[in-house]
């Protein structure tokens, strides 16, 4: 069985002639199949680069709104980047995910604040910041 794809293209030689140019396409369909599956690989790839690229700006900004004490937070900051940068997001379907995270106690005082410190909210100004950009990638028509 061959699967067909027909279409007319047309040619402008001139300001007020065009000549129509039939083309035929046959593409065997077990060929599809392959092509299919090579598609389905390219579009898992660029996704899973999308999620790392997309975790990789939100521990950037982390990292650099950190304050910087010790360096302690920063430092664990810097190394959850480096995690994420050489480990590929895990994909299932059509669903690629990646996560970051810090064990540093004061993280969450920083994050949301105390009696006596105000939030600064660093995780969740990165998030608010690269929700617009995907947003933008992913807008239909």
């Amino acid at each position: 069985m061959r699967a067909s794809v027909k279409t007319t293209i047309e040619i402008a030689p001139g300001d007020h002639h065009t000549m129509p140019l039939p083309v035929s396409i046959e593409v065997p369909s077990a060929a599809l199949a392959t092509i299919r599956d090579k598609w389905m690989l390219a579009v898992d790839s660029a996704r899973q680069t999308l999620v790392q690229d997309a975790l990789l700006t939100i521990t950037d900004e982390v990292r650099d709104a950190v304050p910087v004490d010790t360096g302690e937070t920063r430092n664990a900051w810097q190394i959850a980047r480096q995690q994420v940068a050489e480990t590929l997001p895990a994909s299932a379907g059509h669903t690629s995910q990646q996560s970051a995270s810090v064990a540093i106690e004061q993280m969450r005082y920083i994050e949301y604040g105390t009696s006596r410190m105000r939030a600064r909210a660093p995780v969740r100004i990165a998030l608010t910041r690269i929700v617009p950009r995907l947003r933008e990638l992913f807008r239909l028509g």
